[in-house]
Parts: structure tokens; sequence; C-alpha cells
């Protein structure tokens, strides 16, 4: 970024910019931040927040990795407060990998190229991502002589992870159901069993290895837009993904752009080790190092490796890279019979009765979820923005919706305490509303072309005004303050949007089982 300032005739802007970065690196160490992204330690400098919130890193492409997405599987899971205290160095820090830190009892397991699991089935070839309670690795299945993603979670979440009787559940309503749609968006559990190592014991957990995400495949682009059939079809299946969830009695729990990944295994399926390191050019790794300059100690591996570069940006991405979409990482996802009244999800996403503590989470807060995540889809940036909002002020960001989307219902807009502190009595004037809107339009119709229509700004494919309409129209539902209000799923799928344009884009594809139908 800053050869280009440079050479783009901006030389004392590239100045600061590296004045900036110094100032950065200098603030991870003194701040405890030494596992966060320049980006997005940015943003929390910017706004002058002691506490980091959830973005997807740069360098992170895909599978169901934990905590916020990152390379394969970046997700996210909170940070626990052992982890948001400021930590005495031990590492020189390494970009673009895994916060060697975290390489120390109760983390990480320390794995290195061409390790052995599983009494000898499970060989690791490469990197394929990290979130900050585990890490993602290509692993050659020799009982099976395929490739495998192996999920290895850090010591100190192992003992208490849910994931893996998340996965369990939809494991028994796919055999129970086998023709019911959706379940090929929900990758399977392959296996799953226990290490012991210098940091504790680890729960390790298989799966079929997945492409970069969503988030991903946006932050390599030029334009931040996928072609109109890609998103089209993409959305369609991440619906059908999470119908099965919902019917299976699950609540995700953490569905965003970065727990969707697209497709792998057709690039690597038929590739031995050696032609998959030809095709994604080797391995890149870096020595991890002490500050102190004493040797390393078997808590950490030798080496930092970058994970697997099969990142895609979208305006590039194929039917072939949407063949099979990815809803992954589970680990915070929940069964309808347990109340969950918290959420780690990025506050952006978040549903209001979630920012607002009110009652237990239910299904209806992943319908909030999932329409944030497809205006993403279908246009340059997020529905709603936490840049310029209080960060940790849940009012001042439920304020930020009702400005955005209009006023709710009567019944919902008295019982929130706080509405005085942000809109006179009378509510929110909307300031979307231009000279030639529509006076018999809601706000709420209004903002939401206004988000989709900017697919124009690069003069791309644009949606034709019908699908448009009942684009407008599914969102809408499922964006109701009210969640006892808020569409199911199974109104998403009946909507006109999914039936006129979804599920033609997802034939047209030829990415799905027609039997489903």
């Amino acid at each position: 970024g800053r050869a280009n300032l440079r050479l783009s005739g901006f030389p004392e802007v590239a100045i600061y910019m590296c004045h900036v970065q110094q100032y950065l690196l200098s603030f991870k160490v003194k701040e405890g931040y030494q596992s966060m992204s320049g980006r997005h330690l940015m943003s929390v400098v910017m706004r002058g927040h002691g506490k980091p919130v959830k973005q997807t890193n740069r360098s992170q492409f895909i599978i169901n990795c934990g905590k916020k997405p990152i390379p394969h599987g970046t997700h996210t899971n909170a940070m626990s407060e052992q982890e948001r205290k400021p930590i005495e160095p031990k590492y020189y820090w390494i970009e673009e990998v895994e916060n060697v830190e975290r390489y120390r009892p109760g983390g990480y397991h320390p794995i290195n190229i061409d390790d052995i699991f599983s009494s000898g089935r499970y060989q690791i070839v490469h990197k394929l991502g990290y979130g900050s309670y585990s890490t993602v690795w290509l692993a050659r299945d020799h009982h099976n002589d395929c490739f495998v993603a192996l999920k290895v979670i850090a010591a100190q979440f192992s003992a208490s992870n849910t994931e893996s009787r998340i996965l369990k559940i939809l494991e028994h309503q796919r055999s129970t159901n086998p023709d019911g749609p959706g379940k090929q968006y929900v990758p399977k559990q392959l296996d799953e069993f226990f290490i012991d190592g210098p940091n504790g014991r680890h729960l390790c957990l298989v799966s079929e290895p997945a492409g970069c995400s969503i988030s991903v495949a946006k932050d390599v682009s030029d334009n931040w837009i996928f072609p109109l059939p890609i998103a089209r079809a993409i959305a369609a299946k991440v619906i059908l993904g999470l119908q099965f969830i919902h019917s299976s009695g699950v609540v995700h729990g953490d569905l965003h752009a970065g727990n969707i990944l697209l497709s792998l295994l057709p690039a690597i399926t038929h590739l031995s080790t050696d032609e998959m390191y030809e095709k994604f050019d080797g391995i890149d790794k870096y020595p991890i190092k002490r500050r102190d300059g004493e040797p390393l100690d078997e808590t950490a591996p030798s080496h930092a490796i970058l994970p697997l570069g099969s990142a895609v940006a979208c305006e590039d991405t194929t039917s072939a890279d949407i063949q099979i979409i990815s809803i992954v990482d589970f680990g915070e996802a929940y069964t309808t019979d347990e109340a969950r009244h918290y959420s780690h999800t990025p506050q952006h996403l978040q549903p209001p009765e979630s920012l607002l503590n009110r009652g237990p989470l239910t299904q209806a807060a992943d319908i909030w979820t999932l329409a944030c995540t497809l205006v993403y889809l279908f246009q340059v940036h997020d529905l709603f923005s936490y840049y310029g909002h209080k960060g940790h002020d849940n009012d001042a960001f439920v304020a930020h919706m009702v400005s955005t989307l209009g006023k709710p219902s009567e019944e919902w807009w008295k019982t929130w305490e706080r509405r005085l502190d942000f809109f006179n009595a009378a509510g929110p004037k909307s300031d979307e509303k231009n000279d030639d809107d529509d006076d018999d339009d809601d706000d709420q119709s209004r903002f939401l072309h206004r988000r989709i229509d900017l697919r124009t700004k690069e003069e791309l494919d644009q949606l034709p005004e019908e699908e448009r309409e009942t684009l407008v129209q599914m969102l809408k539902g499922m964006l109701t303050f009210d969640p006892t209000q808020r569409s199911t799923i199974q109104d998403i799928i009946s909507s006109d949007w999914m039936s006129q344009y979804g599920i033609p884009a997802i034939e047209a594809s030829q990415s799905i089982d027609h039997n489903f139908l």
C-alpha cells in the first residue's frame, strides 16, 4: 500500500502510513493485542476503545477453525478474559499467521509439516487456517487416500467444546432424513480424537477441506462484488443450508460471511501431495524465534506456516468454486431447547434482541444475521457499519439500526428504555429519503433498495427491478426488530425471490442434486 502511494505521487501519505504502522506495532505489544491484524487494530485505536472487536483478517482463508474468520475456517469465538489480558511477548511477531504467543500451556498445539496423528492415519501437509481458539490443517488421510481438514482446538477450549456434539446432532438429522434439503451445504464430521501435547489435551475434529470464505474472497478482490449469477447461487445455497440446520433443532449462533466457505476439493481431489505443493507454490514458513535469544522449548513449533494460498477474488469466482458451499464453525452453536442469552457474533451483525439483552436468542437471531450476510453478498459493504459508532455501546448501535431501517413497531419502541437518548418522542426522522422517492414506500424498503443498488457503482451487472423488489421484500421480513414477528427459514424458502431467482440460480450452477426438489 505504501509503495502504491509513493508511485501515485503521495510520498507524504506513504511516510505517514509508515509511522502509523510503527505506532500500531508498538501498540500491539504495549496493550496486549499481538494477535490483531493492522486493519482491525487501526479501527480499535481510531475509536479509542480498549477492547478489540471481531473482524476478518486479510490472511484468513477458510474452514471451521474457531473464533472469527481467518484462513481456512477462520471463524470467530469471543476471546476469553485470559486472552484479553496483556502478556509479555515471548516471541518475535510474524505477520499473516496465528498469534504465536498462544503457543503456551492451554493454547495451541505445536504442529509441524509431516507430523502424524491418530496412529499414523493423518499426516500434516499444509495449513488451512486458524482462529483464536484453533488451528486448521490440511492432512492426508492414509486410510482413505484423500485430503481432509484437521481442526486442532486449543487446550483450554477442548474440554468444554460443544462443536462435536452439535455436528453429531446434524449428522443424525442427515441420516434420518437423507432426502432433506440443504444437508450438502453443512460439512460432515468424518472423525474426532484427542491428542496430548506440551500445552495440554486437544480435541481434533476431521472434516472435508473447503476453500476460502466469502469474506476473504471479498478481501482479496479489486471491486468486492460477486458476479450476479454467483451471488444468487451462493445466497440460495446458504438459505438451504440454514434450513437444514434449523430443521435439526440447532441455532448456528455465528452465521456470517467468514463462516461460509467456497469449494476447495475440485482443485485438489485428484492430486498427490507433491502435485498439491506444485499447484499452490509449496509452503511458506518462517522460523519462530524467542525475543530473549533462548532456544525454543517444546510448547512452540519450529516454524510458523502461512495458510494455503487458495483464496479466489469474488469477481473471479466461477460455478466450480461454488459447487459446494459450506456453512462451518459450529463452536457457538446450540440447540433450540438451550437458553442462550449472549452472542459472540460481531456487533454489526447481532440482532437487536442480542444487543439489548431481550430474552434468550432463538433461531430468529440466525435469520437477522443471514439477512445482513445476504446484503453483504450482493453488494460492496455491510448492511450496518460499526465505524463511527460507539463500538461497545449497544444502545447506540441499535439507534444506528433504527436510523437506517426506520422506526420499529410501537410495542417494541416503547419498551426500549434508552430510545430518548437518541431520538425525540416521535421517533426517528428518515434521512434516507430523496425527492424522487415514492411517498407510499416505507423507509425500510427505501433504505434496502439503496443498499442493493450500490452494485451499480462500478457499472457491474445490476439486479433487475423485478428481482430487487422480491429481494427487498424477503429481507424486510428478516429484519423485523421483534424476533417473534421475524420471518422463519421456511418463510424465506417459500419467498418469491427463492422460487424465481434463488433455486433457478442453483440449477444453473449445476451444483445441486435435483432430488431435493
